[in-house]
């Protein structure tokens, strides 16, 4: 989640224009039908982000917050 900090990472985001979406898991970790709910239940919003946001761009969901979190450039 902290790809703008790897400079040739984030580089290679910007040049390629890549939008990206991290999922963060709690810290007991998550099971293959935890990752499924979690992206069926923020789907539209992440379909919303891919139509608006000008690439580069970074989110982050995680199983707490009801939203998707925008990640700092």
């Amino acid at each position: 989640m902290n790809i703008h900090r790897l400079n040739h990472q984030w580089a290679l985001c910007q040049e390629y224009k890549l939008g990206l979406i991290f999922l963060q898991p709690p810290k007991k970790g998550w099971g293959y039908w935890g990752i499924i709910q979690l992206i069926v239940k923020f789907w539209t919003d992440i379909q919303g982000v891919a139509k608006r946001e000008r690439k580069p761009f970074g989110y982050k969901i995680t199983a707490t917050k009801p939203r998707l979190d925008k990640l700092n450039n």
